[in-house]
């Protein structure tokens, strides 16, 4: 009894402490209900609260070409050859540079480079030049992919290393030279040819402003900074460097000049990042597909139905119909880098036409809108597509209506039982049915063409040389409804009793 009463307390002791702890925090993109609360993934608000579009760094792809420089059309064997670099150019009269380890890499670069690289760019940052009290500046640029939008927010971001050195560049010496205000000038326009100055891009005039800047201290190493703007008009290109009044303790000469290396430039968008979904196909016609529309700027995707994470819905495209999946509010969640958005969209179950067939100064008509197809007796009346029907035999004709959303829905069988048919007229050529059946015209010129068909469009007997009042010998037809072209004129219709 005591080892049931201390097995009882145990066992007991042990739900205790375990109890709190059977379920896990709920998974907002498996399709499961981790927590056993009964809400599955995004409809566990509390665990789950999907993505708001917060603000991130959306990168811009590319945004601007070869920003890290290692795409080269040649390698640089000394100063000024920026040109070796696709994508940017020297932007003023001062000679900004690419360096490359294969060929031209002096002594005073800053070791490792960003990301491993093997060629960075770099410029001058001078004021009272040899003591001559000019500037000298020297300023890199590049036409950007897509304009930067004015009223938007951007970020560019890239790594910068400040020495103190000689003309060469070629042995580092320790900073004596305080923090400068790195600049970031932009223009409406895309050119590359070099601005006749020394001095700052806006000493030219007004083609050229400042979008922003960052005050820098350099160190000697590299650093990773940041400058963002708001433009106010569209810009296509941008060049960087020094301010237009560089600091009073950045005099140079051949023995002790500042200079600033460049790498792993990056435009970042900064918003709120949407997403939008474009339907195409549908339910009716089983083809309908949903889809992130520009997709390729992000770099995942989760499909939801109803909130609930939908497995193969990884994709920027959802295959509605070729999974089953039917109506429902879906959602997808986009991402880049950071930031991600949720949008949703609700599929609608298929609504059918509801086509009802009255009868109209001796027609069969249908108002339901759409497409239209009459049956005789169950079978298809060959080019009675019209919301309109002259009935030409006695029976039962229905009429299938198909929608502009590809939903196709049949009438309730409709009897017709007053036709009493035995000739057709188009223009003056009356086509008459003899009591043995046989078809006799009446009527029009010397010389015009007759072709009767059947329900299914067979042709069953053709002339272009019937003559007007005698009969079409070969044409005697069986009892049934049949479709008459004279004259090549479509459409007209032939009861055989």
């Amino acid at each position: 009894m005591k080892y049931m009463r201390a097995l009882r307390c145990k066992m007991a002791l042990v739900s205790l402490v375990t109890g709190p702890y059977l379920f896990a925090q709920e998974i907002c993109n498996n399709g499961i209900d981790d927590d056993a609360d009964g809400l599955i993934d995004l409809n566990d608000t509390t665990e789950c609260d999907g993505c708001t579009g917060e603000l991130g760094n959306i990168i811009l792809e590319p945004g601007i070409t070869n920003g890290d420089f290692e795409t080269t059309t040649c390698i640089p064997q000394t100063f000024s050859e920026m040109s070796c670099a696709p994508g940017w150019f020297q932007s003023t009269d001062a000679t900004s540079d690419l360096f490359h380890v294969d060929g031209f890499w002096p002594g005073a670069i800053p070791e490792p480079v960003p990301s491993g690289g093997s060629a960075i760019a770099g410029g001058f940052i001078i004021t009272d030049w040899f003591g001559a009290g000019a500037n000298y500046m020297e300023y890199f640029g590049t036409c950007l992919d897509e304009p930067l939008l004015a009223g938007m927010s951007y970020t560019l971001r890239f790594n910068v290393a400040g020495v103190n050195t000689t003309t060469s560049i070629d042995v580092p010496s320790p900073i004596d030279f305080g923090s400068v205000d790195l600049t970031l000038y932009g223009s409406p326009l895309c050119s590359t040819t070099p601005l006749g100055t020394y001095e700052c891009p806006t000493s030219m005039g007004t083609l050229w402003q400042i979008l922003g800047a960052i005050s820098y201290q350099a160190t000697g190493d590299w650093s990773e900074v940041t400058i963002s703007f708001t433009p106010t008009e569209d810009i296509n290109s941008i060049q960087l460097g020094g301010p237009c009044a560089p600091p009073a303790d950045f005099i140079g000469d051949f023995g002790d000049v500042n200079y600033f290396f460049y790498d792993d430039l990056v435009l970042i968008r900064e918003g709120q990042l949407e997403a939008e979904v474009l339907t195409s196909g549908g339910l009716c016609t089983d083809d309908l597909v949903l889809e992130v529309a520009g997709n390729a700027m992000f770099t995942g995707f989760q499909w939801f139905q109803d909130g609930i994470a939908i497995a193969s819905g990884t994709g920027p495209t959802l295959d509605i119909s070729a999974a089953d999946l039917g109506p429902g509010t879906y959602s997808v969640h986009a991402s880049l880098d950071t930031s991600c958005a949720l949008t949703s969209i609700t599929v609608e179950p298929p609504v059918y036409p509801e086509p009802i067939i009255t009868v109209f100064e001796g027609f069969i008509t249908c108002q339901e809108i759409g497409e239209y197809q009459w049956f005789f007796n169950g079978d298809e009346i060959f080019l009675a597509v019209n919301n309109f029907h002259l009935p030409l035999y006695n029976g039962f004709y229905t009429v299938s209506v198909t929608n502009a959303e590809g939903c196709t829905a049949l009438s309730d069988p409709f009897l017709v039982s007053d036709v009493s048919i035995s000739q057709e007229t188009v223009g003056r050529i009356v086509l008459l049915q003899t009591s043995a059946g046989d078809l006799v015209v009446q009527g029009g010129s010397s010389n015009f063409s007759v072709s009767i068909l059947d329900m299914s469009g067979r042709v069953l007997f053709s002339t272009r040389n019937a003559r007007a009042n005698t009969g079409l010998f070969g044409a005697s037809l069986p009892q049934g409804l049949y479709a008459v072209l004279i004259n090549d004129h479509p459409l007209h219709w032939l009861k055989v009793n």
